[in-house]
């Protein structure tokens, strides 16, 4: 539909009647989100699975369900640091067996389900905006701006195009659809309102545990926004102490999931106290880092671009200016708050909750605070009643067709950004290429970036890469290894052995690096420099089964053919395994070490046909 027939409904839309509004209105206002939603994410299901959806979805996915009960007793991730999300596997399930590998459709349900979120959150602005401010009749024209821009807003994209990110929506769909309910019910039918609330609620921790900040958000709705003395607001809240019982029985079955998994904490139980023990409150300055990634959230949502998969640390400055910045809203939410408009302090709070439990302020095994645009879905749905706030006070100076002309272009301008990043979801090499060239330069993104090409078979775009980043090869064991391989792809052996050098000189996985380089020199027939790298290895290890075990391992590559070499070999594994009876890496030695002589014995025992 051509732009001016979309201006044409909107003044149409806005310049009606309350009472016209009403029916016709809202049914326009359905459409105009719809088909600027669809239109902005029509691009975002293509034939192609990246990242974590090559994991979960297609016919060669690895976390299938045996059946669909089979979710509620084992982690989403099949790892120690994994996931309990049990709604989330069994939604991941059935899409597998209706799609199979028709990959477009695990998408589509992506662009559907943001669309129900989009129209449901208009919906409920209205109904809150009718119910806080019953005398404005412009109300759907705010919240059909304000949902305008959620539903093509640029963070929204990793959400959309990650078909195992959609969790995301499902806790905003729930918050929305919760607070709605909770917020229509409670004068009449307070037990029904709390009762249908928690029910929403106890899905929605299912689904991911970002959910379980939404009794705070309600408690702030009924506290900010309906009538009565402070005591009564109070009274009226009291009974969302009864969602502590849904959330008991999340960590409960978690702890289960934990136990069916194996896991067990250091005392040798399965229970919570391994959640417990992994968790802790950041210390030192990263408390500083997380409160700035507040800040850096809010910028990222007032202004999305560029939009990247990987934001690191922030520098000093960032922390200040994004601190600043945090500080200048939540004083001015106050003043606001103190003049009898809380709507900005409501936004703020529950943009901040919503936030909270992915910004790493309480990280499970020390891993520091940071953004990502996925971790926005959810709390941006906070700062759209901000939003829709800011227009109506508009209203006051501005005509609705004046305010039209001016956040029209605004949202064209952010759906297009958005399908500009849609089409970087199409293949994994394009995303990360993407990330690449607008500045990232993480090692988790160069690793991604160098995977994706390799497996593309682009060994030339690997090697330029590499090259363009030598400093990596000492950080990064992993971004070494993928370099040299490639080098090797490319006949640069030089080039490999040099990346591996410089990661075993005094990387973090320094050895591997140098058993790297000793297969490589082996296969290469340099013997003395096999000797080099095992001379360096027993030289830095401490543990004396260790070093019997890196005697043994040299001698071996080294002497081959040598069968008194190879029973020096033989000598040095039995002495590490008497050392260390654990040491598996050693007994593994002995029975290659009696494979060898066995295959030693054969040769020998064959005749020499020039003889006969």
């Amino acid at each position: 539909m051509p732009g001016h027939a979309f201006i044409k409904l909107l003044l149409i839309q806005t310049m009606a009647t309350r009472e016209e509004t009403d029916r016709s209105g809202t049914w326009i206002s359905l459409f105009i989100l719809t088909v600027f939603t669809l239109l902005t994410f029509v691009n975002s299901w293509p034939d192609a699975l990246v990242f974590d959806d090559k994991i979960f979805f297609g016919p060669e996915s690895e976390h299938r369900l045996e059946s669909l009960g089979e979710a509620f007793n084992r982690k989403l991730w099949n790892r120690e640091s994994g996931l309990y999300r049990p709604l989330l596997s069994i939604d991941f399930e059935l899409q597998n067996r209706l799609f199979g590998s028709w990959r477009e459709g695990y998408h589509l349900v992506n662009i559907l389900l943001h669309l129900i979120t989009t129209l449901t959150l208009f919906g409920f602005l209205r109904y809150f905006f009718r119910v806080t401010q019953p005398r404005d009749r412009n109300v759907p024209f705010y919240a059909l701006m304000a949902a305008l821009v959620f539903a093509v807003h640029p963070m929204h994209t990793e959400v959309v195009n990650s078909v195992f990110n959609k969790s995301s929506m499902y806790v905003s769909l729930a918050a929305v659809a919760g607070l709605w309910w909770l917020l229509s019910n409670m004068e009449k039918r307070p037990a029904g309102a709390w009762i249908g609330f928690g029910m929403i609620y106890s899905a929605a921790i299912l689904f991911k545990e970002s959910a379980l900040v939404l009794p705070g958000v309600a408690v702030v709705m009924i506290v900010l926004f309906t009538h009565g003395s402070l005591k009564e607001r109070v009274l009226r809240f009291l009974p969302v102490f009864w969602l502590l019982i849904p959330i008991a029985a999340y960590l409960w079955a978690r702890a289960a999931a934990q136990a069916t998994a194996g896991i067990e904490t250091a005392s040798g139980t399965n229970d919570l106290s391994f959640l417990m023990d992994e968790t802790q409150l950041v210390v030192n300055q990263s408390w500083i880092q997380g409160v700035g990634q507040f800040g850096h959230g809010l910028k990222l949502l007032l202004w999305p671009y560029p939009n990247r998969l990987y934001y690191g640390s922030l520098e000093n400055t960032e922390l200040f200016a994004y601190i600043s910045m945090l500080v200048v809203f939540g004083g001015w939410a106050v003043f606001l708050w103190a003049k009898g408009r809380p709507m900005l302090a409501f936004s703020l709070i529950f943009y901040c909750l919503a936030l909270f439990p992915s910004i790493r302020i309480i990280s499970l095994q020390g891993e520091l605070p940071h953004i990502a645009e996925r971790y926005l879905y959810f709390p941006s749905v906070g700062l759209t009643f901000a939003l829709a706030a800011g227009l109506q006070k508009l209203s006051d100076t501005l005509e609705r067709k004046h305010l039209i002309i001016i956040i029209l272009p605004v949202i064209l301008v952010l759906a297009a950004i958005s399908w500009d990043r849609n089409a970087d979801w199409n293949s994994a090499a394009q995303l990360f290429e993407t990330e690449y060239q607008s500045g990232s330069r993480g090692d988790a993104a160069l690793r991604v970036l160098i995977a994706a090409h390799y497996n593309e078979g682009r060994y030339e775009r690997v090697a330029e890469i590499c090259d363009d980043n030598p400093s990596k090869f000492r950080k990064s064991y992993g971004f070494a290894t993928a370099c040299m391989s490639s080098y090797l792809k490319l006949r640069r052996t030089d080039d490999a052995l040099a990346a591996l050098e410089t990661h075993a000189r005094d990387g973090d996985e320094w050895l591997k690096a140098r058993l790297a380089l000793a297969s490589l020199y082996k296969a290469r027939k340099q013997y003395q420099q096999v000797v080099e790298q095992y001379a360096a290895i027993i030289d830095r290890v401490e543990d004396p089964a260790s070093k019997d075990l890196y005697k043994g391992e040299m001698l071996m590559m080294v002497f081959p053919e040598d069968r008194e070499q190879l029973e020096v070999a033989r000598s040095l594994f039995q002495q590490a395994l008497a050392l260390n009876p654990d040491l598996t890496m050693a007994d593994r030695r002995l029975k290659q070490i009696d494979q060898r002589f066995a295959e030693l014995d054969a040769q020998s025992s064959v005749p020499d046909a020039r003889q006969e």
